[in-house]
């Protein structure tokens, strides 16, 4: 479950965020058909939207609205959600309602003055990994873009910070 989530994490940070390097995205034209796009077109057309996928085998629900996408997956071990709102990130499992969350940008800085290697991937690579995505347009709530209350998040900038002034000393 865990290689999923970061799959997922790594997907909707891709797709909703992917502004370094090399990576590519399409501009989809603005139509009221979305059906048959790829999840990236579906994300830059600025439509509220629900598209379905598998990804790795399991079954994902992609909800998105004005640059801000949740994903609900499924697999064997478990459900966990991510809300990506355009500056934060949030992910949670489920049932322990228990997960993390950070500041995209403050995450970036750290990550940049950091010596662990991350691996990048292109939107290309990561829609790949997305099969059978069938999507169309849909009402889709604010509310569905904040975590719920009785969510335990871990602050992953706080907990960086924290260990990279440890690592100073």
């Amino acid at each position: 479950m865990k290689k999923l989530l970061f799959a997922v994490i790594l997907l909707v940070l891709l797709v909703g965020c992917g502004k370094n390097g090399t990576t590519e995205q399409t501009t989809a034209t603005k139509t009221s058909d979305i059906s048959g796009m790829n999840l990236a077109d579906v994300f830059n057309t600025g439509k509220e939207a629900k598209c379905t996928a598998k990804i790795e085998g399991n079954s994902a629900v992609f909800y998105v609205k004005n640059g801000k996408e949740r994903v609900e997956s499924s697999t064997p071990s478990g459900d966990s959600v991510v809300i990506f709102d355009g500056k934060m990130m949030y992910a949670w499992d489920a049932e322990t309602k228990q997960g993390v969350m950070m500041d995209l940008e403050k995450m970036d800085k750290i990550s940049e003055s950091s010596t662990t290697e991350t691996e990048v991937r292109d939107v290309g690579e990561m829609n790949k990994m997305a099969a059978d995505v069938k999507c169309q347009a849909a009402k889709v709530s604010d509310d569905m873009f904040v975590p719920p209350s009785d969510v335990q998040l871990i602050d992953m900038v706080k907990l960086a910070e924290q260990m990279k002034a440890m690592t100073q000393n």
